[in-house]
């Protein structure tokens, strides 16, 4: 992970040479019509959205990487390429740079949908207001809530959860608020995004990284006019095969979920391996049939995937060793906390090994050194703008500037290092990180004393009202930033105007996912779908803890903040191992993400690395190649048939998906 230092002329202004991309003549990526497509099927998708996440809670199409709306949105463009093709109008048909612009267009504009981010937030916002009872300190929380950052009208907040039952949706006391938190969202956006650009061009051009995800779409866009716009990956039959498998496995299970008696595939299998200590402390292991986690898998290096599945088992084996010398704690051995580390821990190694790149940029962006940097003084100052926009905003939430600038600090580290995740590894998940710790951590580290001085919970009400930064997934939107920045520099785009369009992407999926939710849980009530608002009893717990933790401060977690030093030593330590030992088995990455999601992970990278590594043993690369359409097959098999064809018969109501429960995230 070697991060060398690397200067060029203008990184904005970065073409490919000849036939590297689209060829010349072609249109670029980001044009007028390529932002209205992506808008258009934006609101389509929100309708779709809202029927099946929201109304009927059937498949989460929002959760999976890519989005299932981003998917049918580029076969959507495919198809109407290859009709044009026969027609008048074929130079009308969409350039390779303007299809994946607008898939990474609809992957962020449906993304903002999605529950980690505009449903947990709008529970966080209403939640305090409408569950305010005897027995909790949601009253108290209210006063500590700033009025233009929430919708405190009864009747407004009653009709979210019970329906307005032919009244009107009363949009105007939403404007203030949510124009507000839009702005908050934006300069979270561009802090991350100026922050993965100052990074990323070494990643590409010094470390040669591989962005997985990526190929994918590129593959899918790789269309040649001698074959009548039909991609070769469409006309390859090892990946129908892989398609095939897919197709057949969800068929079966939704043949299942109508007639029972149809035999079926499990989603899982849980087992429990011991029952007597000290080796019950293993625990549960469930083994995930995730078709879309070995297709891609077969795209991360071995070693990552071996990283993954080892770092899972030898933590279920510190568990026993622990049980077997009395440490009993729950939770032990603390995984997430490992995890939170080992993210630190790498964000802070990328950036002391892009230094010499970092200073270079610094110095040319406050005077005239460095001319050949110059180029990235709009992400530097940018950065500083968008952190100072975001702390300027917590301030008035109520929260002590230190505080903010810690817990900003902490989520940008481990959104760098998501980045990081997804340009080396491409692993597709939005959860890929530790989960609830950013904030977590801070209470752990600190207790709560420090951060309600006088009992005084501004602070710890404010960190409440920014739970979603911890236990949503705002910070996957990094992940689409760099595999953004890399298809920018497959196409030969420039990178500032995909950040620029993307941006629109985001504002628009924004404001189309809070009127596409409000107008749903108005039209049937949010207490009548299945669990309510995602998140809502998190948010009740947030509200009511940040009162009592003011009152009642927490020590600090010693256990815990041992885990988390634990974490980020193993990866500082695996690191320099890496650097110093040729093929040193265990990668600081997986690690981290055995860590953070290995329950998950383990076994389809077990799967994928076994047959990685025979692949390669047998057949070399050669063989990799041309077995590599048939994961990507198997991969897109199953976001079409399980997440487009079932999400959409899913939107019709919940007995089908309650029949096959289907999960992306």
């Amino acid at each position: 992970m070697a991060m060398p230092q690397h200067t060029v002329s203008d990184p904005m202004d970065e073409r490919l040479e000849p036939g590297q991309a689209d060829s010349p003549e072609r249109r670029g990526a980001v044009t007028p019509r390529a932002i209205l497509t992506g808008l258009f099927l934006t609101v389509v998708a929100g309708f779709w959205i809202r029927e099946s996440e929201i109304v009927a809670l059937g498949v989460y199409i929002t959760e999976s990487v890519p989005t299932i709306p981003a998917v049918a949105a580029i076969l959507l463009v495919l198809l109407a390429n290859t009709l044009l093709t026969y027609t008048p109008w074929a130079d009308r048909r969409f350039s390779r740079g303007e299809m994946l612009f607008i898939f990474f267009f609809v992957c962020v504009s449906t993304m903002s949908f999605s529950c980690g981010v505009a449903r947990f937030f709008l529970a966080l916002m209403t939640a305090p207001f409408y569950f305010n009872q005897t027995g909790n300190k949601l009253e108290e929380a209210q006063k500590y809530l700033p009025e233009w950052a929430t919708v405190r009208d009864p009747d407004a907040i009653r009709g979210v959860y019970e329906a307005l039952r032919g009244a009107p949706i009363p949009w105007g006391v939403w404007v203030g608020p949510l124009l507000a938190w839009i702005g908050f969202f934006v300069a979270l956006w561009l802090a991350m995004m100026c922050l993965v650009m100052l990074m990323h061009r070494p990643w590409v051009e010094k470390e040669k990284l591989t962005f997985p995800l990526v190929q994918l779409p590129l593959e899918i866009t790789d269309t040649e006019p001698r074959s009548g716009g039909i991609p070769a990956f469409f006309r390859n039959p090892v990946m129908w095969t892989g398609f095939a498998i897919a197709f057949v496995y969800n068929l079966a299970n939704m043949i299942h979920a109508v007639a029972p008696s149809f035999p079926a595939w499990k989603n899982s299998f849980s087992f429990i391996p011991f029952t007597t200590p000290p080796f019950n402390a293993v625990g549960g292991l469930t083994i995930y049939n995730r078709p879309e986690l070995i297709g891609f898998g077969y795209l991360v290096s071995a070693e990552i995937t071996f990283s993954i599945w080892a770092t899972f088992l030898l933590e279920r084996l510190a568990a026993v060793v622990m049980s077997g010398m009395g440490y009993r704690e729950a939770g032990m051995p603390f995984m997430q906390e490992q995890s939170f580390g080992a993210y630190i821990a790498m964000a802070l190694l990328l950036l002391y090994l892009g230094k010499g790149h970092l200073i270079s940029i610094a110095r040319a962006a406050v005077s005239s050194a460095e001319p050949e940097m110059r180029g990235y003084r709009w992400a530097f100052w940018g950065f500083w703008l968008s952190v100072i926009t975001l702390l300027v905003f917590c301030k008035m939430l109520g929260m002590m500037w230190w505080v903010g600038a810690l817990y900003l600090g902490i989520f940008l580290a481990i959104a760098l290092t998501y980045a990081r995740v997804r340009a080396e590894t491409g692993i597709p998940l939005v959860w890929c990180f530790p989960f609830g710790m950013p904030k977590t951590m801070l209470f752990s580290i600190l207790g709560t004393a420090p951060l309600a001085p006088g009992g005084d919970p501004s602070t710890l009400t404010a960190l409440a009202m920014l739970t979603f930064l911890s236990r949503g997934f705002p910070v996957a939107f990094s992940g689409y930033q760099v595999d953004s920045l890399r298809a920018a520099h497959q196409t030969s785009e420039k990178p500032r105007r995909f950040i620029i369009g993307l941006t629109i992407a985001l504002i628009a999926g924004l404001a189309l996912a809070f009127y596409f939710h409000l107008s749903g849980y108005y039209r049937v009530g949010a207490q009548q779908v299945r669990n309510g608002i995602w998140g809502w009893s998190m948010a009740t717990m947030e509200y009511d803890t940040a009162i009592n933790a003011a009152t009642s401060p927490r020590p600090m977690d010693k256990p815990r903040v041992m885990a988390g030093v634990t974490g980020f030593g193993i990866a500082t330590v695996l690191q320099m191992l890496r650097t110093r030992i040729v093929g040193f088995p265990l990668h600081p990455l997986g690690y981290a993400v055995g860590n953070a999601f290995g329950s998950l992970l383990w076994w389809p990278f077990f799967l994928v690395w076994l047959v990685k590594v025979a692949v390669l043993r047998f057949g070399g690369m050669p063989l990799y190649r041309k077995t590599l359409p048939g994961f990507l097959g198997l991969a897109l098999g199953h976001f079409f048939t399980a997440g487009i064809v079932w999400g959409l018969l899913g939107a019709t109501g919940k007995n089908l998906y309650e029949g096959y429960a289907v999960w992306f995230g």
